[in-house]
């Protein structure tokens, strides 16, 4: 999985506070705003569902600093309160936390390592 450029996320974060202060918001200034932010080092995490048709849904996307059980439980109980009943399968890779969550929200949930992370992995002990 590749880690978003910090600088395209702070660049849009910036330009969505900009478009906020043009409505007459009393937010600080766009400059302040993103000097404040210029070391951050976050992550957008996103969520991506098939129906049983095989239409794809973005589910959601969320914004954090660190990721763990916590995070993705949290994630997982705010999708299945705006409606998500089930999840067959859930691919991802190595993200930490993710298999207890899954397995603490959605029990019969089936839990698979992307198969390119699987191969990057292995190829690592050759």
């Amino acid at each position: 999985m590749r880690t978003p450029d910090p600088i395209r996320i702070r660049s849009a974060l910036c330009e969505q506070r900009g478009a906020a202060e043009r409505v007459g918001s009393a937010l600080p200034s766009e400059d302040e705003r993103c000097a404040e932010n210029a070391g951050a080092d976050k992550s957008v995490y996103l969520a991506i569902g098939s129906t049983l048709d095989g239409r794809k849904r973005v589910l959601g996307m969320w914004i954090q600093r660190t990721e763990g059980a916590k995070f993705w439980l949290a994630i997982l109980n705010e999708l299945k309160q705006r409606g998500v009943v089930d999840i067959l399968v859930l691919c991802a890779d190595g993200l930490t936390g993710l298999p207890d969550a899954v397995e603490a929200a959605f029990p019969q949930t089936i839990f698979q390592t992307c198969i390119v992370h699987v191969i990057r992995s292995s190829v690592r002990f050759v």
